[in-house]
C-alpha cells in the first residue's frame, strides 16, 4: 500500500510533492481562480516564491526540531490540505503572510534547545510583526508566542520586552516607507464579528466535502496526539503545548475570518501536517492514510464530474 512508501523517508518523496504541490498552484491559482490575469507577472512572481518557501520550510522544520519521525507522513498530508482545500491559494496575501509565519515556526521551535534564546524571541516576533503587514489577524500569533515565555520560565521580563522592541522596529519600519514611499501603514483591524455559517453554506462543492472529511480526520487525530505527546510523559512536551498552542490560534483566525474563512486555513496547513504525522505514525495499522487518499480521489472526481455537468 502507499503508506508502506511513506513510512520511511525518502528524497524522491519530497520530489514528488513538490511537484504535486507546483502543480496544484498553477492549476488553481492561475487556471481555475485566474489571478495571473489579474495582478502583474513580478506580484505573481513573488507569491509563487513565498508558496516555494513555504513548502520548504514545512520540511527543515520538522526535520531540524525532529517533530515527527523519519517518515514523509508530515509531506504527504501537507500537500494533501493543499490538494484538498486549493481555496487556500486564492489570496496572495495570506500566502505571503503564512510564509513569514512558518519563518518564526523556524526559530520557535528551536527555542526548545535553550540557546540564542533574546535573538529566537525577537525574530519570532519580527516575522509575526511583518505577517500581520499582509493579514492583519495574523497578530493574535503573538499570543502563544507569549504563552512560549511563560512556559519556559527563563527570564521572562527580558523575553518580553525583546518581544516589544521587535514589534517597535517593524512599526518604525512601517512609518519609513511611509515617509519615503508613501506606502500606507497597515491597520490591525481583527473583525471575530464578521464569522458566520453562511459562509460555509455558500462554498462549492469542493470546500463542503473537503471540509467535512478534514474535519472528522483533524478531530479524531487531535484528541489523540494531545493526550500521546501533552498529557502523557514525553521528552518533547514543551514543543508540542507551543505546536498546540499555534494550533488553536490559526484556527481562531480562519473562524474570525468571515467570508475569507477557507482563504486563512493556509495557516492550519503546517501545525495540522505535524498532528497528522504524529498520529499516522503511532497507529499500530496505516489503514487510515490508505482511506485518506481514496476519499481524496472521491471528492476529487466528484467535483469534476458536477464541474462538466455546469459546463
Amino acid at each position: 500500500m502507499i503508506t508502506k512508501i511513506f513510512n520511511i523517508s525518502r528524497p524522491f518523496h519530497y520530489i514528488i510533492f513538490l511537484l504535486c504541490l507546483v502543480l496544484i498552484y498553477f492549476h488553481n491559482r492561475i487556471y481555475s481562480f485566474g489571478n495571473f490575469r489579474e495582478t502583474e507577472i513580478f506580484l505573481e512572481s513573488t507569491v509563487f516564491l513565498s508558496y516555494l518557501v513555504s513548502i520548504f520550510l514545512v520540511v527543515f522544520i520538522i526535520t531540524k526540531n525532529k517533530l515527527t519521525l523519519k517518515n514523509s507522513f508530515s509531506a504527504f498530508y501537507f500537500c494533501l490540505f493543499i490538494f484538498l482545500i486549493p481555496e487556500t491559494l486564492q489570496d496572495s496575501n495570506i500566502i505571503i503572510a503564512n510564509t513569514f509565519v512558518m519563518l518564526s515556526y523556524r526559530r520557535i521551535f528551536s527555542i526548545r534547545t535553550k540557546l540564542s534564546l533574546e535573538k529566537k524571541y525577537f525574530d519570532s516576533a519580527f516575522w509575526i510583526a511583518l505577517a500581520s503587514i499582509f493579514l492583519d489577524l495574523a497578530v493574535l500569533h503573538f499570543i502563544p508566542l507569549i504563552l512560549t515565555v511563560f512556559l519556559l520560565k527563563n527570564d521572562r521580563l527580558r523575553h518580553f520586552t525583546i518581544i516589544f522592541l521587535s514589534i517597535i522596529s517593524i512599526l518604525i519600519i512601517s512609518f519609513l516607507l511611509n515617509i519615503i514611499f508613501q506606502l500606507p501603514i497597515p491597520r490591525v483591524e481583527p473583525s471575530f464579528v464578521q464569522f458566520s455559517l453562511d459562509s460555509f453554506y455558500i462554498a462549492n462543492l469542493t470546500v463542503k466535502l473537503a471540509t467535512m472529511v478534514m474535519l472528522l480526520i483533524i478531530f479524531w487525530a487531535t484528541a489523540s496526539t494531545f493526550f500521546k505527546l501533552v498529557i502523557k510523559s514525553n521528552p518533547n512536551k514543551e514543543t508540542f503545548i507551543i505546536l498546540f498552542f499555534f494550533f488553536v490560534t490559526s484556527g481562531l483566525i480562519s473562524l474570525a475570518s468571515g467570508e475569507e474563512w477557507h482563504n486563512a486555513l493556509l495557516l492550519l496547513s503546517f501545525p495540522l501536517s505535524v498532528i497528522l504525522a504524529n498520529f499516522t505514525q503511532n497507529l499500530r495499522t496505516y489503514w487510515i492514510l490508505d482511506s485518506l487518499i481514496l476519499i481524496a480521489a472521491l471528492i476529487y472526481a466528484a467535483t469534476q464530474i458536477t464541474y462538466i455537468e455546469w459546463l
